[in-house]
């Protein structure tokens, strides 16, 4: 909120919609490996950066 997106990264993505719209969550992307980890934050990135 205050016009700072949040994105989050995690192993399991266990929120509901309706929560991660209560968090005011940007984005949540699933990562169980480092290169899955890697590509999450190159999406973040690309999404930041106007590219997406």
């Amino acid at each position: 909120q205050g016009g700072v997106a949040c994105h989050v990264v995690v192993g399991r993505n266990k929120l509901d919609p309706m929560r991660a719209r209560v968090l005011d969550l940007a984005s949540v992307r699933e990562a169980t490996d480092l290169d899955e980890l890697a590509e999450a934050g190159r999406q973040i990135a690309a999404e930041f950066l106007g590219g997406a």
